[in-house]
């Protein structure tokens, strides 16, 4: 695979960050949260609130990553 396309396979928040993490991993967190919600959408209906829940659980693994802390660190120097 490609190491510069996105792996839209799964509809799961946690496994789509898990697949993706050595593209978003190098991102600018709100780019992750674009591409969070851009893939919840290709995934699920406009109302369904697993959108929402994709969005979280992406993010969350964005943050157990370690990426998170290292943001914040970062502006707050």
């Amino acid at each position: 695979m490609n190491d510069n396309v996105i792996n839209m396979s799964s509809n799961d928040g946690y496994k789509s960050f898990v697949d993706n993490e050595n593209i978003v991993g190098k991102w600018d967190i709100k780019d992750v949260e674009e591409m969070a919600k851009e893939l919840a959408m290709d995934h699920f209906d406009y109302d369904d609130p697993r959108q929402v829940r994709f969005e979280k659980d992406f993010m969350d693994a964005y943050k157990e990553g370690g990426y998170m802390s290292d943001y914040i660190k970062i502006k707050i120097k």
